[in-house]
């Protein structure tokens, strides 16, 4: 059935997908997260690139501090990609998640 109804939705209430995309980098849904860590590899580009909201907000020697929000575990997947040259800071709550799948991880090669 067609109706003469019409709806306004407010700009600022409209969804954002160029913004929407930019959180989610990765196949897995999920909470919003903020993310802390140290990056020592070899490009920094290459994490901005992937992080398209992270920021640099600390850089000394090749060692940068980044913050990043996203949507989902997948970044803890990329995280863990990338070795030893991450270290996760924050939050502590994901810095133990990611602690506690690193020996996880260990354990499987005893």
């Amino acid at each position: 059935m067609v109706t003469d109804r019409k709806y306004k939705i407010e700009y600022s209430k409209r969804f954002q997908d160029g913004e929407f995309r930019k959180l989610i980098q990765f196949m897995h849904a999920g909470d919003l997260e903020r993310v802390t860590f140290r990056f020592t590899g070899a490009s920094i580009e290459a994490v901005l690139d992937r992080l398209p909201n992270a920021k640099v907000v600390k850089e000394k020697q090749g060692e940068y501090i980044v913050e990043a929000k996203m949507f989902g575990k997948g970044i803890k997947m990329w995280l863990l990609s990338q070795g030893d040259s991450v270290e996760v800071l924050g939050s502590d709550k994901f810095r133990e998640e990611i602690i506690d799948t690193i020996e996880k991880m260990r354990k499987l090669y005893e």
